[in-house]
């Protein structure tokens, strides 16, 4: 046999094989995937990845949705609790109790992670002012920098790391969803604002808010 037709078969069979081992790649990759997930999950995890060649699935989005999910539940639940079934009882936001740090730290990761998930508005508590609406009570606003009087477009500036309520047609902001941490520096443009009755006198104030870029 000439050389001529050798290179030929050589060639052919080359490429024969290198197909055959193509396609027991793929199937081993799929084979993986559907079997075991979770050491897709990790090893793309540590190689610092989002996604996986075209298949477009976000490894630690749905992730970070179930632990955030699992932290509001759990803090909402110690919040209402310590919350009066009076509707003019102070909300836990004006006692100066800090907030849960764990709750903290998992909102930090989702914002490194998966900023996606976390909600850009909600309810937050500003304080209470005096039964005319002409200036704080109590020294001023719990939570903000907030000066008297304050109006929809205002843009305040969070003092202290306060909770963020979910938006909902509950009549009672205390006892809405806690969603996120608003931090120490953060910027809140106000959107529109509610009163309720406080037993102390004046009124408790709220504000609906969109979190800005700081």
């Amino acid at each position: 046999m000439s050389e001529e037709p050798k290179k030929v078969a050589a060639l052919f069979y080359l490429k024969e094989f290198s197909s055959l081992a193509r396609d027991i790649l793929i199937t081993l990759l799929i084979a993986i995937c559907f079997f075991q997930p979770s050491y897709i999950k990790s090893f793309l995890k540590e190689s610092g990845l989002s996604k996986f060649g075209g298949w477009g699935f976000t490894v630690e989005v749905a992730e970070e949705k179930e632990i955030i999910a699992k932290a509001q539940e759990k803090v909402t639940a110690q919040v209402v609790a310590s919350t009066s079934t009076n509707s003019d009882e102070a909300p836990v936001e004006a006692s100066n109790k800090p907030v849960d740090q764990n709750f903290k730290e998992a909102i930090l990761k989702a914002e490194r992670v998966a900023p996606q998930i976390l909600p850009s508005a909600g309810w937050v508590f500003l304080g209470r002012v005096d039964k005319n609406k002409t200036q704080w009570q109590d020294g001023g606003s719990p939570t903000t920098t907030a000066i008297w009087p304050i109006k929809p477009d205002d843009v305040v500036t969070v003092k202290d790391d306060v909770y963020i309520r979910a938006v909902t047609n509950d009549q009672w902001h205390s006892k809405a969803p806690v969603t996120t941490v608003s931090k120490i520096g953060d910027k809140l443009k106000v959107v529109e604002l509610d009163y309720s009755s406080a037993k102390a006198g004046g009124f408790f104030i709220w504000a609906k808010v969109v979190f800005q870029a700081n």
